[in-house]
């Protein structure tokens, strides 16, 4: 609960931030924290889902939290390359290849899965 009550607020914080920059170092503070508790603020729906009594979705509680990072990460990504000048994206795009290739890679995995309680996320 912790990174609920200090990821998404600090990710608040430096967005309101922005449209005031007469506070730098504040606003660099801010993306800090946001940077630290933005992982486990991306995985926590999926550990929340793999701990729960629903066989199918607990038999893959090791690896459905990278799927869900690899989406987060995937998404922010793409939001990147929307607001992103095409002549400053290249950063980005490559960011956002690897990103991608993250997601893929960890949703191969739960497919892949041999149990049969991993059916139905086939």
């Amino acid at each position: 609960m912790t990174t609920l009550r200090l990821g998404a607020p600090a990710s608040a914080a430096v967005e309101l931030l922005t449209w005031f920059p007469r506070f730098p170092r504040l606003e660099r503070f801010g993306g800090a924290v946001a940077a630290v508790f933005g992982g486990p603020l991306a995985t926590y729906t999926g550990v929340l889902l793999a701990n729960i009594a629903v066989p199918s979705w607990h038999e893959l509680h090791t690896k459905l939290p990278f799927v869900f990072d690899g989406s987060a990460m995937a998404a922010g990504g793409g939001i990147c390359l929307a607001f992103t000048p095409a002549g400053e994206s290249e950063p980005v795009r490559m960011r956002a290849i690897i990103r991608t290739g993250i997601e893929l890679a960890a949703l191969r995995t739960v497919e892949d899965s041999a149990s049969i309680l991993a059916e139905p996320s086939h």
